[in-house]
């Protein structure tokens, strides 16, 4: 039986398919994020018309494959990617989606238009004030009206209750995803930054 596994990538872009090309993979790793062969892997995954392109810790990625030299392999993003997609289709009544998966020193932001991604990125934070200045500035240069919006946000550090209320003034609501509507509840630490994961959440 396949096992599926999420690798914690350092960061991670999204390229359409259409003008991706697999050869071109570690020169887009070092034009994005100044790609170390040494210490980095490159992993490539693709989703409907969409491919990942994640650098990961190259001794997380060479234990894994020691570990599991069967398993498949998904970044945060992926995980994160389908689940949300999902939850932007459940509601139409908006033009905007927004979701937020918070870390304790970053956070991932995907903003659907129309059910259709239209921005997705990671922002490494400091402070209350990064964060709130990254995620509006943001949704800001997308010209998005938040007012009437509902943000739905993944609490993954004992810190983000302090951060998801500065963010209730900007939002019609902040909702925390939990249960099954959180993905990151169905994995199983192996090890850190890698977990066995539910394998419906990678197709």
């Amino acid at each position: 039986m396949l096992q599926q596994f999420n690798i914690e990538p350092a960061q991670t872009t999204l390229i359409p398919s259409k003008f991706f090309r697999l050869e071109w993979s570690e020169m887009i790793a070092d034009l994005n994020f100044q790609f170390d062969r040494n210490s980095q892997f490159v992993l490539i995954e693709t989703y409907n018309n969409i491919v990942f392109l994640s650098v990961v810790d190259k001794k997380m990625y060479n234990f894994a494959v020691s570990m599991f030299p069967n398993g498949e392999y998904c970044s945060r993003y992926r995980l994160l990617f389908r689940p949300f997609e999902k939850l932007a289709h459940s509601e139409k009544r908006n033009r905007h989606q927004i979701f937020i998966n918070i870390t304790p020193n970053s956070f991932d932001l995907f903003i659907f238009e129309k059910q259709q991604p239209i921005f997705v990125n990671t922002f490494a934070y400091k402070s209350s004030t990064d964060f709130l200045y990254y995620l509006l500035h943001a949704v800001n240069r997308l010209k998005i009206d938040t007012g009437g919006l509902t943000l739905r946000v993944i609490d993954s550090t004992v810190n983000s209750s302090h951060l998801t209320t500065i963010l209730e003034s900007h939002f019609l609501s902040v909702v925390k995803l939990s249960g099954i509507e959180n993905p990151l509840n169905l994995r199983v630490p192996v090890k850190a930054g890698l977990s066995l994961i539910n394998t419906a959440l990678c197709e």
